[in-house]
């Protein structure tokens, strides 16, 4: 048994007042950094198959499960002591009415390495207050604190290769010859107008090969709004019949 729950503190159920008692319920879960809002209170459940984590909502069960956890639930008999009990399921229900639960926000789940405006790389396992996400299964990065010029277009060129046909919806031009697609998230500070065009969410430019596509499709289609039909052509007068070109 997990010695730090013999610590556990008593959560004392009174019948004349559940409310306060799920009210202090949620104190207790809001302490214990387990628990999670994502449009009510859920968990962070790790997946028995080896693959990414899911959150998972709260349940009455599992409100129930989680005070037992975590607290204590006791109850006044006749001669005042304070018995165990099982956590009543309406405390639980009180409790997962919508309310100022308290909790961390869990904005979703991320395999990958995380990038602070600052540029510092997390990549630690568990929950991250800063952006709100939880990290599961995120590879280490090693980056040295001093880059060489070398290095440093070598991995823009790999970022600007691998997302430079990736349909960006604010994208409306294509860059022209010679521009530098790139925004100031991504400069670093060389020429870089002998690299190919590639989507960044600040700039939105996509290559000439999608944009060249794309504009072709909206040429075709506001085009046969407009144009008559190329397979049958019906000449005029009451004898005559179509006739396929």
């Amino acid at each position: 048994m997990n010695p730090g729950r013999m610590l556990r503190p008593e959560l004392m159920v009174r019948g004349y007042d559940l409310p306060e008692t799920a009210r202090e319920l949620a104190r207790i879960i809001s302490r214990s950094g387990a628990v999670f809002d994502r449009g009510g209170p859920c968990k962070v459940v790790l997946s028995a198959d080896g693959g990414p984590p899911q959150a998972v909502p709260l349940s009455v069960q599992g409100v129930v499960k989680e005070a037992h956890w975590l607290a204590r639930p006791v109850k006044l008999n006749s001669e005042g002591e304070a018995r165990a009990i099982t956590l009543p399921e309406r405390v639980a229900k009180l409790y997962l009415d919508p309310c100022d639960w308290g909790l961390p926000p869990l904005k979703g789940i991320t395999t990958a390495p995380l990038l602070y405006p600052d540029g510092t790389i997390y990549s630690a396992e568990g929950y991250d207050q800063q952006s709100g996400l939880w990290c599961a299964s995120v590879p280490a990065v090693s980056v040295p604190d001093q880059v060489s010029e070398e290095q440093a277009r070598a991995a823009l060129h790999l970022i600007r290769s691998t997302f430079r046909t990736f349909p960006f919806a604010d994208a409306l031009m294509a860059p022209q010859k010679g521009d530098a697609p790139l925004g100031p998230d991504l400069s670093v500070g060389f020429a870089h107008r002998d690299l190919p065009p590639v989507a960044t969410p600040r700039t939105g430019a996509l290559d000439c090969c999608s944009l060249d596509l794309r504009r072709r499709y909206r040429q075709r289609q506001a085009g046969a709004r407009h144009r008559p039909n190329r397979l049958w052509h019906r000449p005029q007068g009451p004898y005559c019949r179509p006739q396929r070109r």
